[in-house]
Order: structure tokens, then sequence, then C-alpha cells
């Protein structure tokens, strides 16, 4: 019985440090974030309420801001670390909820012809979307749909 015990001890005792081990790297690789804030305006008014997610070009998680009433964001890579990777991203930019349809062109979001280069340290990045002449889709309240 002393090698059956010897031997579970082994095994729990092998177990637990290769559990260590990989909870230690859970954190994944160190990455560089810049910090991004900046403004979303339609025709020269603000967006609030605008929804601006960065795609990284490259490998790597993406980040999101949410724009106040001033259409001012800031962008988040995580909920507890602020700022997107460093390099090149597509911007999408929408504010499509369940409940609000969407006010913005598809040129700005779904069909995204955006991008923006996020550099080492303090970034800001404002975004002066045009209409063009895109109206919402039929049964949007144009009241709501229309930069004042």
């Amino acid at each position: 019985m002393p090698n059956a015990r010897l031997f579970h001890s082994s095994v729990v005792l092998g177990a637990s440090a290769a559990f260590l081990a990989l909870a230690a790297g859970c954190g994944g690789p160190e990455v560089e974030l810049g910090k991004v804030r900046g403004t979303v305006q339609m025709d020269g008014k603000p967006v609030p309420k605008a929804q601006v997610t960065f795609i990284p070009d490259g490998p790597g998680r993406g980040a999101s801001g949410l724009a106040n009433e001033k259409g001012e964001y800031v962008m988040e890579y995580t909920p507890d670390t602020a700022g997107a990777l460093v390099g090149p991203v597509t911007v999408r930019i929408s504010t499509k909820t369940m409940d609000s349809p969407e006010t913005i062109p598809p040129k700005y979001n779904d069909k995204t012809e955006l991008k923006a280069e996020v550099k080492s340290g303090r970034n800001e990045i404002n975004f002066d979307l045009q209409s063009g002449g895109w109206k919402p889709k039929a049964g949007v309240d144009s009241a709501a749909a229309k930069p004042q």
C-alpha cells in the first residue's frame, strides 16, 4: 500500500503543478496597447450612443467604445483595460441596438470603409461621418434618424 499512496501523491502533485503552470499562462501574452479617445459626428453633429469597434488588421482582440451624448468615446480593450491594440485597424461605427434601428450608413458599419492607425501612447481619433443622402430603412422614425 505505501507504493499506492506514493503513486497517488505523485499524480496529485503532478496534476496540481500542471494546473498552476496553465493558470499562470492564462493571462496570455503581453500586448502593446495605445490609449484611444475621440468623437463621432455625422454631418457635423454628435452621434450619441454610437458603438465604435476597432478590429485589428492582424491577429489579436478588438476593442470598443460607446459614445456619450456629445459623441465622445474612449476605447476599451477589456472591461478593465482601456486602449486598443497598436497597429492598423478596421473601424465599425453603429447605432443599431435591439431597441433602435441603424441611423448610420452601411459604409461605416456592415460594409465599413473606415480604417485607422493606433499608435503607442495617447491617440485622438475623430470620425466625421457623412450621410451623403443615405436614409434609414422605412419604418424608422425620421426625427430620431436625422441628426439635429
